[in-house]
């Protein structure tokens, strides 16, 4: 992208996990649980809501379609 001199931004976010925005996650669990794992009841490492980075990504994607 810098190659082709493009306008971008990068928003790495501190302490997210896959699925951040999404506070109900058990049909995450659910759905991997059943593919990959014996286990269809576990939670899934690494994959969890977080409220305060949810409200930011969803302001910066606001913030975007503003532009």
């Amino acid at each position: 992208m810098r190659a082709r001199k493009a306008d971008f931004q990068f928003i790495d976010y501190a302490n997210a996990k896959h699925g951040f925005t999404e506070p109900s996650r058990s049909w995450i669990d659910k759905f991997y649980c059943a593919i990959f794992l014996e286990n269809a009841t576990s939670t899934v490492e690494g994959v969890g809501y977080h409220e305060k980075t949810s409200r930011r990504s969803w302001n910066a994607m606001l913030n975007l379609l503003a532009e």
